[in-house]
Protein backbone atom coordinates (compact mmCIF):
# COMPACT_ATOMS: atom_id res chain seq x y z
CA UNK A 1 0.00 0.00 0.00
CA UNK A 2 1.29 3.62 -0.99
CA UNK A 3 -1.50 6.00 -0.62
CA UNK A 4 -1.37 9.13 1.26
CA UNK A 5 -4.08 10.72 2.93
CA UNK A 6 -3.88 14.59 4.45
CA UNK A 7 -6.19 16.19 6.83
CA UNK A 8 -6.37 19.86 7.57
CA UNK A 9 -2.49 19.70 7.60
CA UNK A 10 -0.71 23.31 8.86
CA UNK A 11 2.60 23.00 9.26
CA UNK A 12 5.81 24.96 8.20
CA UNK A 13 9.78 26.13 9.28
CA UNK A 14 8.58 28.09 12.16
CA UNK A 15 5.99 30.27 14.03
CA UNK A 16 4.65 31.21 10.78
CA UNK A 17 3.10 28.02 9.19
CA UNK A 18 3.53 27.79 5.23
CA UNK A 19 1.09 25.54 4.47
CA UNK A 20 -2.80 25.94 6.13
CA UNK A 21 -5.40 23.67 6.47
CA UNK A 22 -4.71 21.18 3.31
CA UNK A 23 -6.23 18.07 3.01
CA UNK A 24 -6.06 15.57 -0.01
CA UNK A 25 -6.24 12.10 -0.81
CA UNK A 26 -3.77 10.33 -2.89
CA UNK A 27 -4.63 6.46 -4.42
CA UNK A 28 -2.35 4.03 -4.88
CA UNK A 29 -0.72 3.93 -8.15
CA UNK A 30 -1.91 7.60 -9.13
CA UNK A 31 0.62 10.31 -10.94
CA UNK A 32 -0.56 13.01 -8.53
CA UNK A 33 0.64 16.60 -9.45
CA UNK A 34 1.13 19.61 -6.78
CA UNK A 35 0.96 22.89 -8.96
CA UNK A 36 0.81 26.81 -7.76
CA UNK A 37 2.95 29.90 -8.25
CA UNK A 38 6.43 30.60 -6.52
CA UNK A 39 6.28 30.33 -3.16
CA UNK A 40 2.81 28.31 -2.54
CA UNK A 41 4.05 25.45 -0.43
CA UNK A 42 4.89 22.69 -3.09
CA UNK A 43 7.99 21.72 -1.64
CA UNK A 44 7.07 22.31 1.78
CA UNK A 45 4.09 20.18 0.81
CA UNK A 46 6.38 17.05 -0.42
CA UNK A 47 8.56 17.57 2.66
CA UNK A 48 5.61 17.16 4.62
CA UNK A 49 4.46 13.73 3.08
CA UNK A 50 8.59 13.03 2.90
CA UNK A 51 8.35 13.30 7.29
CA UNK A 52 10.67 16.17 7.39
CA UNK A 53 8.06 18.18 9.10
CA UNK A 54 6.28 18.10 11.41
CA UNK A 55 2.39 18.76 11.58
CA UNK A 56 1.50 21.71 13.93
CA UNK A 57 -2.07 20.22 13.59
CA UNK A 58 -4.00 17.82 11.40
CA UNK A 59 -2.42 14.57 10.53
CA UNK A 60 -0.24 12.97 7.66
CA UNK A 61 -0.71 8.99 6.62
CA UNK A 62 1.08 6.89 4.47
CA UNK A 63 -0.06 3.41 3.86
CA UNK A 64 -2.35 4.03 6.62
CA UNK A 65 0.14 5.03 9.20
CA UNK A 66 1.91 8.23 10.33
CA UNK A 67 5.20 8.96 8.50
CA UNK A 68 6.97 9.02 12.48
CA UNK A 69 5.38 5.31 12.92
CA UNK A 70 7.55 3.64 10.56
CA UNK A 71 11.38 3.22 11.56
CA UNK A 72 13.88 5.46 9.20
CA UNK A 73 15.26 2.74 7.18
CA UNK A 74 11.98 0.91 6.73
CA UNK A 75 10.30 4.64 5.87
CA UNK A 76 13.02 4.77 3.28
CA UNK A 77 12.20 1.40 2.14
CA UNK A 78 8.52 2.48 0.85
CA UNK A 79 9.67 6.38 0.06
CA UNK A 80 11.53 8.24 -1.68
CA UNK A 81 12.65 11.60 -1.99
CA UNK A 82 13.83 13.49 -4.86
CA UNK A 83 14.19 17.20 -3.77
CA UNK A 84 15.28 19.38 -6.48
CA UNK A 85 17.92 21.39 -4.54
CA UNK A 86 20.53 19.05 -2.90
CA UNK A 87 24.05 18.30 -1.95
CA UNK A 88 26.03 16.57 -4.32
CA UNK A 89 29.15 15.12 -3.15
CA UNK A 90 31.19 16.00 -6.71
CA UNK A 91 34.40 13.61 -5.76
CA UNK A 92 31.79 10.64 -5.74
CA UNK A 93 31.32 8.76 -9.25
CA UNK A 94 27.83 8.61 -10.57
CA UNK A 95 27.86 4.76 -9.78
CA UNK A 96 28.30 5.76 -6.30
CA UNK A 97 25.75 8.38 -5.64
CA UNK A 98 23.00 6.15 -6.94
CA UNK A 99 24.21 3.14 -4.84
CA UNK A 100 22.93 5.50 -1.87
CA UNK A 101 19.81 4.70 -3.05
CA UNK A 102 20.16 1.16 -2.16
CA UNK A 103 21.16 1.83 1.85
CA UNK A 104 17.59 1.58 3.23
CA UNK A 105 17.63 -2.59 1.70
CA UNK A 106 21.12 -3.62 2.59
CA UNK A 107 22.04 -1.00 5.07
CA UNK A 108 25.77 0.73 5.55
CA UNK A 109 27.66 -2.59 6.00
CA UNK A 110 26.53 -5.63 3.92
CA UNK A 111 28.09 -5.99 0.81
CA UNK A 112 26.61 -4.94 -2.39
CA UNK A 113 24.67 -8.05 -3.89
CA UNK A 114 24.14 -9.08 -7.57
CA UNK A 115 20.65 -7.64 -7.18
CA UNK A 116 21.81 -4.10 -6.11
CA UNK A 117 24.31 -4.12 -8.44
CA UNK A 118 21.92 -5.03 -11.36
CA UNK A 119 19.13 -2.37 -9.90
CA UNK A 120 21.73 0.47 -10.21
CA UNK A 121 22.44 -0.07 -13.76
CA UNK A 122 18.85 -0.46 -14.84
CA UNK A 123 18.15 2.53 -13.21
CA UNK A 124 21.17 4.25 -14.36
CA UNK A 125 19.91 3.01 -17.86
CA UNK A 126 16.80 4.55 -17.07
CA UNK A 127 17.95 7.86 -17.22
CA UNK A 128 20.39 7.80 -19.57
CA UNK A 129 23.94 8.12 -17.23
CA UNK A 130 24.96 4.11 -17.88
CA UNK A 131 27.75 5.28 -20.09
CA UNK A 132 28.67 8.40 -17.26
CA UNK A 133 29.01 6.01 -14.28
CA UNK A 134 32.12 6.25 -13.13
CA UNK A 135 32.56 9.64 -14.04
CA UNK A 136 32.87 12.33 -10.74
CA UNK A 137 30.04 13.95 -10.81
CA UNK A 138 31.81 17.22 -10.38
CA UNK A 139 32.68 16.53 -14.23
CA UNK A 140 28.10 16.74 -14.77
CA UNK A 141 25.83 19.64 -16.36
CA UNK A 142 23.44 20.49 -14.26
CA UNK A 143 20.88 18.50 -16.03
CA UNK A 144 22.92 15.53 -15.64
CA UNK A 145 23.28 16.10 -11.95
CA UNK A 146 19.67 16.03 -12.39
CA UNK A 147 19.41 12.56 -13.37
CA UNK A 148 21.80 11.27 -10.57
CA UNK A 149 19.50 12.69 -8.17
CA UNK A 150 16.30 10.84 -9.43
CA UNK A 151 18.37 7.46 -10.42
CA UNK A 152 19.70 7.79 -6.33
CA UNK A 153 15.76 8.05 -5.11
CA UNK A 154 14.28 5.42 -8.05
CA UNK A 155 17.16 2.78 -6.61
CA UNK A 156 15.06 2.90 -3.76
CA UNK A 157 12.31 0.99 -5.76
CA UNK A 158 9.90 2.80 -2.96
CA UNK A 159 6.07 2.18 -3.19
CA UNK A 160 6.08 6.17 -3.05
CA UNK A 161 8.40 8.56 -5.19
CA UNK A 162 8.14 11.81 -4.56
CA UNK A 163 9.89 14.45 -6.69
CA UNK A 164 10.34 17.91 -6.68
CA UNK A 165 10.55 19.53 -10.30
CA UNK A 166 11.29 16.24 -11.91
CA UNK A 167 12.32 17.83 -14.96
CA UNK A 168 14.07 20.78 -13.77
CA UNK A 169 17.38 21.81 -16.10
CA UNK A 170 16.33 18.71 -18.43
CA UNK A 171 16.20 18.88 -22.22
CA UNK A 172 13.34 17.78 -23.96
CA UNK A 173 14.49 14.57 -24.77
CA UNK A 174 14.91 13.33 -21.30
CA UNK A 175 11.98 14.70 -20.26
CA UNK A 176 9.99 12.67 -22.49
CA UNK A 177 12.43 9.48 -21.44
CA UNK A 178 12.07 9.97 -17.90
CA UNK A 179 8.27 10.86 -17.88
CA UNK A 180 8.36 7.33 -20.17
CA UNK A 181 10.09 5.58 -17.53
CA UNK A 182 8.47 6.59 -14.54
CA UNK A 183 5.16 5.13 -15.99
CA UNK A 184 6.44 2.24 -16.74
CA UNK A 185 7.59 1.74 -13.50
CA UNK A 186 4.42 3.08 -11.79
CA UNK A 187 2.73 -0.23 -14.13
CA UNK A 188 5.25 -2.68 -13.38
CA UNK A 189 5.23 -2.14 -9.50
CA UNK A 190 1.85 0.10 -8.53
CA UNK A 191 4.32 3.18 -7.75
CA UNK A 192 2.75 6.28 -6.63
CA UNK A 193 4.27 9.22 -7.76
CA UNK A 194 3.74 12.54 -6.38
CA UNK A 195 5.12 15.65 -8.12
CA UNK A 196 5.75 19.08 -8.34
CA UNK A 197 5.77 21.00 -11.63
CA UNK A 198 5.69 24.29 -12.47
CA UNK A 199 4.69 23.68 -16.41
CA UNK A 200 0.90 23.57 -16.31
CA UNK A 201 0.69 21.51 -19.73
CA UNK A 202 3.09 19.02 -18.66
CA UNK A 203 1.27 18.54 -15.07
CA UNK A 204 -2.04 18.02 -17.36
CA UNK A 205 -0.55 15.37 -19.49
CA UNK A 206 1.67 13.28 -17.18
CA UNK A 207 -0.76 13.95 -13.76
CA UNK A 208 -4.49 11.82 -13.33
CA UNK A 209 -4.85 14.02 -10.94
CA UNK A 210 -3.68 17.68 -9.60
CA UNK A 211 -3.95 19.49 -6.73
CA UNK A 212 -3.19 23.67 -6.70
CA UNK A 213 -2.30 25.69 -4.15
CA UNK A 214 -1.75 28.91 -3.90
CA UNK A 215 -0.72 31.34 -0.69
CA UNK A 216 -0.15 27.40 1.61
CA UNK A 217 -4.20 26.86 0.49
CA UNK A 218 -6.03 24.41 -1.50
CA UNK A 219 -7.48 26.28 -4.09
CA UNK A 220 -8.52 23.52 -6.34
CA UNK A 221 -8.36 19.82 -6.92
CA UNK A 222 -9.92 16.58 -9.52
CA UNK A 223 -8.67 15.49 -12.96
CA UNK A 224 -6.48 18.64 -14.57
CA UNK A 225 -8.99 19.15 -17.30
CA UNK A 226 -10.86 20.40 -14.11
CA UNK A 227 -8.20 22.22 -12.05
CA UNK A 228 -6.94 23.84 -14.62
CA UNK A 229 -9.68 26.14 -16.28
CA UNK A 230 -9.29 29.85 -17.29
CA UNK A 231 -10.97 31.51 -14.46
CA UNK A 232 -8.80 29.33 -12.10
CA UNK A 233 -5.58 29.88 -13.47
CA UNK A 234 -6.30 33.76 -13.73
CA UNK A 235 -7.41 34.43 -10.06
CA UNK A 236 -3.81 32.34 -9.01
CA UNK A 237 -1.18 33.25 -11.29
CA UNK A 238 -2.45 36.70 -12.39
CA UNK A 239 -2.55 35.92 -15.69
CA UNK A 240 -5.26 35.13 -18.53
CA UNK A 241 -5.23 31.60 -20.46
CA UNK A 242 -6.67 30.17 -23.43
CA UNK A 243 -7.16 25.74 -22.37
CA UNK A 244 -6.62 24.11 -25.56
CA UNK A 245 -8.19 20.47 -24.82
CA UNK A 246 -7.43 17.08 -26.32
CA UNK A 247 -10.40 16.08 -28.30
CA UNK A 248 -10.98 13.36 -25.18
CA UNK A 249 -10.37 15.75 -22.28
CA UNK A 250 -7.72 13.72 -20.95
CA UNK A 251 -4.71 16.46 -21.42
CA UNK A 252 -5.09 20.14 -22.06
CA UNK A 253 -2.21 22.91 -23.33
CA UNK A 254 -2.34 25.98 -21.76
CA UNK A 255 -1.49 29.25 -23.67
CA UNK A 256 -0.80 32.48 -22.02
CA UNK A 257 -3.21 35.28 -23.88
CA UNK A 258 -1.92 38.43 -21.44
CA UNK A 259 -1.35 39.13 -17.98
CA UNK A 260 -3.31 40.97 -15.26
CA UNK A 261 -2.99 42.98 -12.27
CA UNK A 262 -4.20 41.66 -8.95
CA UNK A 263 -5.11 43.08 -5.88
CA UNK A 264 -6.44 41.90 -3.05
CA UNK A 265 -10.28 42.44 -4.36
CA UNK A 266 -9.83 40.77 -7.14
CA UNK A 267 -8.20 40.71 -10.60
CA UNK A 268 -8.25 43.72 -13.00
CA UNK A 269 -6.89 43.54 -16.64
CA UNK A 270 -3.95 45.38 -17.80
CA UNK A 271 -4.16 46.87 -20.91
Amino acid sequence: MSGVELRALTTGYGSEPVLQDVSMSIAEGCRFGIVGPNGAGKTTLLRAIAGQLKPESGSIQVAGCAPGSFSTRRFAQRVAFAPQLVHLDLSLTVRQVVQLGRAPHRGWVRPFTKEDDLIVRQTLDDVGLLSAANRPVGELSGGQRRRVVLARAMAQQPDLLLLDEPTAHLDLRHEVALFATLDRLRVERSLTIVMTLHDLSQASAQCDQLTLIDQGRVVAAGKPADVLNPETIRQVYGVRVQVLHSPDHNRSVIVPVGSESVDDSGASPVS
